[in-house]
């Protein structure tokens, strides 16, 4: 052994030794270490700890740190589970950790910490409509739901890994029927079909894959309520919803009773559809019920109307519903209640927390779809019919049938004795799902309520139809929202040309968040249609939001002018309904909220156009963006004005994120193309040449309907909406 006594080196120029080690100890016999720059290349191992800066490039098989490693070929990240990422306090942008708590590779950017990608089995990955992942309570599989209420596209990207399949479950319901006047049938609801475990299935899976990769979705409008003024025609069927090859038929509408009144004088029968409609007063007692599962599938889609009683001439029968047939009036001063929908725990577990389906039974009832409107009854009967669980609307008891539910395909109820209108029926909805290994949602949600999606390093809460939001997060938040109301009915009539309705109030702002925030969430429906001149269309029904010493009430939007000679403007709203066509033109409803809007919030509506004079046509109806553009002869006529889109809004929301457009009216002369509805769902106007053309609203946007002419049924204006935003 070499022992080296020194007090004091400076520099060594070389030192070998035969076995490439040296050892230096102090004289009393000590290993010695030395602390010292080394300037050069440092070539062969070192084991041990080296302390300080390295300049230059390192030359070695692996890099080892803790179960971190760098390697030719590879880079390990180790694991943390999220108490530790949640340890390093000023983490920097760009670092990269694997997550063992929720098993995914995460990144930290300016939004916080977002996932990557999920380390465990997948499942497939999707895109389309509002998103909501869930476990199951039961067997605790996790699943991703896809919520469609309006029309859209299904995409898949990525089949996945793992056990679970490249099949989806599916819910598809079609709009439901209108309901019939004047002690009218109720109308019946839109065809439903699923695949779903635990109920009939009509196929074992429905298998996907990525070439093509995308299916179309189409959401079937409810039919409209037959008006006394249509000369007691049957209430309008629903229209068909679909999800790639997989269509559910419109549910038929109500019978309507004889204008008349008289006794088997004259009447109209339910219709055949999904499911079929209840029959109208002052038919033979002997008429059966309309058919439902019109076309046919196995499984049936629907349920026969209810059949005619002696005690007919008095009030209308049920539609049908998904489970059960519509009710036949039992006796003279009783009424009959729509069929019963079906509940389809699709889009997460009861009670329901995602913001569709019937609400209405109570807890532990939730998602129900597909109920039959009630049949209109006479005066002498305590009240209408029950609408069928599921959507189905209420009948009228004097007074007329309300609509069914938006997004459940729920039959309108039929209208109450002469001269009252059905309830038109509610619009479909498409669902669809699949099971994952673990959550893929890119954010945590720190709230309940409506359907939660996660985009842009925030969760969103979308609430279609009531319920409530409750924040359980114990860090505070700053919650962004925007409310929007009912929008307006569309005018529609022979000479007099329709004008489109008014957008729905939308208010936004901001709201601080802890613990124990909660807020009830009421959703406006959409206005009805006005089919006589100078009838104005419906106002839309205000959507309110019960925020802690903040509430909302949004007002809906303006009903639209019918057009007329005598002339009637279009109403006042949350943005106004426009003014009809012809001599003298009519004025466009003002934009108003009256209900004082929080210090936090801020109201947007506009104005409807006026209508023009002699056969120029009628206007639009305000949005929430712009006011509604006048009737002319001169193009552009009559467009609906644009609706509002927040900067945090993604596009997968609304109508491209935006909201409360109106309603376009119609042109008159022979020629003119049919004007557009504003941009956030406004309905568009009809074209001269296609009277059938105008559209209602998109559902959940506020939008206002578009306006007719001769032959046009009637438009009904978007349902509103309330979203509530935060950073993940």
């Amino acid at each position: 052994m070499t022992v080296v006594n020194f007090n004091n080196i400076t520099g060594i120029n070389s030192i070998t030794a035969e076995s490439n080690t040296l050892n230096f100890y102090e004289v009393g016999g000590s290993k010695l270490d030395i602390n010292a720059d080394l300037t050069g290349n440092v070539t062969g191992n070192v084991t041990g700890n080296l302390t300080g800066n390295v300049t230059g490039g390192i030359t070695t098989s692996q890099i080892t740190v803790g179960d971190s490693f760098i390697k030719s070929g590879a880079v390990g990240l180790g694991t943390t589970d999220t108490a530790g990422r949640n340890a390093g306090v000023g983490t920097a942008i760009g670092t990269l950790i694997c997550n063992s708590t929720s098993n995914q590779v995460q990144a930290y950017g300016p939004q916080g910490w977002v996932n990557v990608k999920t380390l465990t089995a997948e499942g497939i990955t999707a895109t389309g409509g509002i998103t909501n992942e869930y476990t199951d309570p039961g067997p605790g599989n996790i699943y991703r739901a896809h919520i469609f209420n309006t029309s859209g596209t299904f995409t898949i990207t990525d089949l996945g890994t793992g056990d679970y399949g490249t099949s989806v479950e599916y819910l598809v319901v079609a709009g439901g029927g209108g309901g019939g006047c004047s002690s009218g049938g109720g109308g019946g609801a839109g065809g439903l079909r699923t695949n779903l475990s635990g109920h009939p299935l009509e196929a074992a899976s429905f298998p996907v894959s990525t070439s093509p990769g995308t299916y179309t979705v189409t959401i079937g409008a409810g039919g409209r309520g037959s008006n006394p003024s249509d000369g007691g025609s049957r209430g309008g069927a629903g229209n068909d919803s679909s999800f790639g090859p997989i269509t559910s038929s419109g549910g038929a509408g109500g019978g309507s009773r004889s204008p008349a009144g008289a006794y088997n004088a004259s009447y109209t029968p339910g219709g055949t559809g999904g499911s079929g409609g209840g029959h109208g007063a002052d038919i033979p007692s002997s008429t059966p019920g309309s058919a439902g599962n019109t076309p046919p599938t196995s499984p049936p889609q629907g349920q026969p109307g209810g059949a005619a009683s002696p005690f007919n001439p008095t009030g209308g029968s049920g539609g049908g519903g998904a489970s059960g047939a519509g009710g036949t009036k039992p006796a003279n001063d009783t009424k009959a209640d729509g069929g019963a929908g079906i509940q389809v725990a699709i889009a997460g577990p009861a009670p329901l927390t995602t913001g569709v389906g019937d609400q209405s039974p109570g807890p532990g009832q939730y998602q129900f779809f597909a109920g039959g409107g009630a049949g209109g009854a006479y005066p002498a009967s305590p009240n209408g019919g029950t609408g069928g669980v599921g959507g189905g609307g209420p009948g009228g008891h004097v007074s007329v049938g309300t609509d069914g539910m938006s997004g459940t395909g729920g039959g309108g109820g039929g209208g109450s004795n002469v001269p009252h209108a059905g309830g038109s029926g509610g619009s479909g909805i498409v669902i669809v799902r699949y099971q994952i290994g673990s959550s893929q949602a890119s954010g945590t949600a720190k709230a309940t309520g409506g359907a939660i999606s996660f985009a842009d390093g925030r969760a969103f809460h979308v609430f279609n139809n009531s319920g409530s939001f409750n924040y359980t997060d114990s860090t505070p938040s700053t919650l962004d929202i925007v409310v929007v109301a009912g929008g307006g009915g569309g005018g529609a009539t022979g000479g007099g040309n329709g004008a489109g309705g008014g957008a729905g109030s939308y208010i936004t702002g901001s709201l601080p968040a802890g613990p124990g925030f909660s807020a009830p969430i009421t959703i406006g429906a959409g206005g009805a249609g006005a089919l006589t001149a100078p009838v104005i269309a419906s106002n839309g029904s205000p959507t309110t939001a019960a925020f802690p010493g903040h509430p909302v009430i949004a007002n809906g939007g303006g009903g639209a002018d019918s057009g007329s000679d005598a002339g009637a403007n279009g109403a006042a709203g949350g943005s106004g309904g426009g003014g009809g066509g012809n001599s003298p033109g009519t004025s466009g409803g003002t934009g108003q909220n009256p209900q004082p809007v929080p210090a936090s919030f801020t109201y947007y509506g506009n104005p409807g156009g006026d209508g023009s004079s002699a056969t120029d046509g009628s206007a639009g109806g305000g949005g929430a963006g712009a006011a509604g553009n006048p009737g002319s002869s001169v193009a552009p006529r009559g467009y609906g004005g644009v609706g509002r889109k927040e900067t945090w809004m993604p596009t997968i929301f609304g109508d491209a994120g935006y909201f409360s457009g109106g309603g376009a009216g119609i042109p008159a002369a022979s020629g003119y193309p049919a004007e557009p509805g504003g941009l956030g769902g406004g309905g568009d106007s009809r074209s001269p040449t296609n009277p059938g053309g105008s559209t209602d609203a998109q559902v959940n946007t506020g939008g206002g309907a578009g306006g007719g002419g001769s032959g046009t049924t009637k438009r009904t204006g978007g349902s509103g909406i309330v979203i509530i935003s935060y950073p993940t």
